[in-house]
């Protein structure tokens, strides 16, 4: 888990395999982490002073940073989408996760959305009485 902008660009060229920084340099991952930040304070509509606080804004910075980076390492803007990334699941995932779901989870997590909600609900309304009469068409 990072604990600043610094070892978590670590993290990202790790994840991404920009390890090379002809690709994208440290101070333009740094510029990317920061655009991401400014991204989940504005899907999140409040301002955030510590990124590192728990482990859902971190992950959500982390993933988005990488696809930040990972479309900016294939030549940015207009070259670039979600789609064209390659992922490889990782030990132990019996449900490999696009990185957009990853991201998504993390920050269900930070505006306190349910993660992984699923079942069903059943309500019982014995308080109510559905009646109907019918009157065939020739009675009228």
């Amino acid at each position: 888990m990072a604990t600043d902008d610094f070892t978590l660009s670590e993290e990202v060229r790790v994840q991404t395999g920009l390890t090379d920084e002809s690709a994208l340099s440290d101070e333009d991952l740094l510029t990317l982490i920061g655009r991401a930040k400014f991204e989940i304070e504005d899907e999140v509509r409040q301002s955030v002073t510590d990124f590192y606080a728990t482990s859902d804004l971190e992950g959500a910075l982390f993933w988005l940073s990488c696809i930040f980076a990972v479309g900016e390492g294939a030549g940015g803007g207009d070259a670039f989408s979600l789609g064209s990334i390659e992922y490889r699941p990782g030990n132990g995932d019996a449900y490999p996760q696009s990185w957009d779901d990853r991201y998504r989870r993390y920050i269900a997590g930070v505006i306190g959305a349910q993660r992984n909600f699923v079942g069903s609900t059943s309500v019982a309304r014995d308080d109510r009485s559905y009646e109907y009469t019918y009157t065939p068409l020739d009675d009228i």
